[in-house]
């Protein structure tokens, strides 16, 4: 038995469709015409979806589909047209869609009436009429709206008498049988009402004191026992809701408890951490709260070999044991990022923050920065000419505070101290070396006698921080509100074994000439085996485990510029058994002396933690040198209290 198929014609468009050989032409007004249709591909009646094309018994012989009228050639035969034939054909406006029978367009697709499209929107587009996107102010209701225009996730509340899925559709929230209704002022409770006029679905919110069943009911967002009954109460940090002035569940906002980490937060004083993050959550510690060198620590990029991205907070810490008890240490070195959000929180007077630290009791008796060693900590980004800035010490002089530098870039950067013991620290662009902290161009130059960076300051504030001394970490991490490392805690971090790995493979750098192809993450141990390259590890030595040696590059060296030799904290796969990341390419200050500390910061020294360095200091070795003296070779981690 054949079905019949009913063709509506419409009047708004004239137009002509071939259907069984006949040719009906679009009239005014509405008509119909019933047609045969053939038997479906899978044996059923016509009128289901099609699955495969239909060949009409008396249809035409075909080589090709421009044989065909319907454009479908099948197994020598003229086929019908169908939805499903990848053919614009048959009253389709587009392949596939629109016309009467066919599935509605999607965006972008040609059409001819509004009927044609999903979202009921056909407008005219580059000169082409096209199904247009669904928005709030077309005149259709489409997308998620409740009305025309209203109602959903993105159109305006609906007015009383719109119809409506959820209270949030209407304007006066109450929504009832599908209708938005106008909220009932008649001073009795009744319905499905809470109190007088209030609570329930259908009517708004009540004030405090009003009797309610659900949070729901209350414009305070909090239904609590008050007596023998349930009454809106007022905004509490313990009611297990985000109401009040709160930033999040229970916490943030004036008067109320800090927020943990990657909870909602509007502002630093909203956080635990004293660090609101750049996303609008609370940050690990407050110097996480940007981006670049916050969050872009561990793995990621093309460092696991695979270029999957698996980057954690640059704050995440792993507890540790010391002879001082448990500690929090940082499972990476810090960032160059984490350090310029700390210089710009203290408008770089790192010397007035150490004393006002000092004075709220801010550096107890592990976090050694003694009174007398605070001039030697810089006040400003530019520093101050009048002291001397940029002057070298008078001739002759035994002043000890001679060629002290007050200006911030000196001590992130170039020389710091005209008594360093290091005739060359490492820290310039033109050195060859680098200082990873960035410093404007024109303060390069003016201040520093140096070359501007080759690499951008996103991927420096990523990149492990270098150039700094004892006294400058010891700041940055109090202000953090940690310390500097011990180095018991550290060893622990490192376990028992030659490397924090194990005793094998040991690490191999590809020397100091610069071969960007023959480097890890660009080149991996596997792949320079397979090619046989000159720096091929053998199968007891590694390239990705530690950037030794020059063995990582992340990018391509530009000019001098050996910042791309440090990579991100985390890239190296070489991991302590608790997971901290200790062969990044830098040795790190720690907060162990050597000597007794004294008034002089000349006779102060503090040990360089083992993690061996990209230029080639060997890993597991140990360096001790005095508090005032950096090197663009090391860098800081830090340790943090126990909850």
């Amino acid at each position: 038995m054949r079905a019949l198929v009913r063709l509506a014609v419409h009047a708004h468009a004239v137009s002509r469709f071939v259907v069984a050989g006949l040719v009906l032409l679009a009239c005014e007004g509405p008509a119909s015409v019933d047609l045969p249709a053939g038997p479906r591909a899978d044996g059923g009646d016509a009128g289901g979806d099609v699955r495969a094309p239909e060949i009409d018994a008396a249809a035409t012989e075909c080589v090709a589909p421009r044989d065909c009228a319907s454009g479908v050639c099948t197994a020598g035969r003229c086929a019908r047209s169908s939805a499903t034939d990848g053919v614009q054909n048959g009253d389709e406006t587009d392949v596939d869609c629109g016309g009467i029978a066919g599935p509605r367009c999607g965006d972008g697709l040609l059409c001819v009436t509004r009927r044609d499209c999903q979202s009921g929107v056909c407008a005219q587009i580059d000169r082409e009429l096209r199904c247009a996107p669904a928005r709030p102010d077309d005149g259709v209701r489409n997308a998620d709206e409740s009305g025309i225009d209203c109602g959903g996730r993105r159109a305006r509340p609906c007015a009383a008498g719109d119809t409506c899925a959820l209270p949030q559709d209407c304007e006066s929230r109450v929504c009832h049988e599908g209708t938005c209704q106008a909220p009932r002022h008649d001073l009795v409770k009744n319905g499905r009402e809470t109190d007088v006029d209030c609570g329930g679905p259908f009517a708004p919110p009540c004030a405090l004191g009003a009797q309610c069943l659900a949070h729901e009911d209350c414009q305070s967002s909090s239904c609590a026992r008050q007596g023998s009954g349930w009454r809106c109460a007022a905004p509490s940090p313990i009611d297990g809701r985000k109401n009040g002035s709160e930033t999040d569940v229970d916490c943030g906002g004036p008067g109320n408890p800090r927020c943990r980490a990657a909870m909602v937060c509007q502002r630093d004083a909203d956080c635990a951490s004293l660090g609101c993050g750049y996303d609008g959550r609370c940050a690990e510690r407050r110097s996480c709260v940007s981006h670049f060198g916050g969050d872009t620590c561990g793995t990621g990029e093309l460092a696991d070999g695979t270029g999957a991205r698996a980057h954690e907070s640059c704050c995440a810490s792993v507890a540790v044991r010391g002879s001082r008890g448990p500690a929090r240490l940082g499972k990476y070195g810090v960032t160059a990022g984490r350090v310029r959000v700390f210089l710009d929180a203290v408008a770089g007077d790192v010397r007035g923050f150490v004393r006002r630290a000092r004075r709220d009791g801010a550096f107890g008796p592990d976090a050694v920065l003694l009174p007398e060693w605070e001039p030697y900590l810089p006040t400003s980004f530019e520093g101050d000419a009048a002291q001397g800035e940029l002057a070298d010490p008078p001739q002759g002089s035994t002043t000890p505070m001679a060629g002290i530098y007050t200006s911030v870039y000196r001590h992130v950067s170039g020389f710091v101290f005209r008594d360093n013991e290091q005739t060359l620290t490492g820290c310039t662009n033109a050195g060859p070396g680098t200082h990873t902290v960035y410093v404007p161009d024109e303060a390069e130059g003016r201040l520093l006698g140096d070359v501007p960076h080759q690499v951008s300051r996103s991927l420096l504030d990523t990149k492990g921080a270098n150039c700094v001394n004892y006294l400058f970490a010891q700041a940055f991490c109090a202000w953090d509100g940690g310390r500097l490392q011990h180095l018991d805690e550290y060893e622990d971090a490192w376990g028992p074994t030659i490397y924090p790995w194990g005793d094998l493979p040991h690490p191999l750098g590809p020397g100091s000439g610069t071969y960007f192809a023959n480097r890890f993450p660009t080149a991996t141990d596997a792949s320079l085996r397979a090619q046989n390259s000159p720096f091929a590890p053998s199968l007891m030595q590694s390239t990705m485990l530690a950037a030794f040696s020059f063995s990582y590059e992340h990018p391509a060296l530009v000019g001098a510029d050996y910042g791309v030799f440090i990579p991100a904290p985390g890239r190296m796969l070489g991991r302590g058994p608790r997971g901290h990341s200790l062969t990044d390419g830098l040795m790190e200050l720690s907060g162990t002396f050597f000597e007794a500390s004294s008034s002089d910061p000349f006779r102060s020294k503090v040990a360089w933690a083992r993690n061996g360095s990209f230029e080639g200091h060997g890993v597991g070795a140990l360096f001790v040198a005095h508090v005032l003296n950096k090197y663009g070779k090391v860098g800081l981690r830090c340790a943090y209290p126990v909850p």
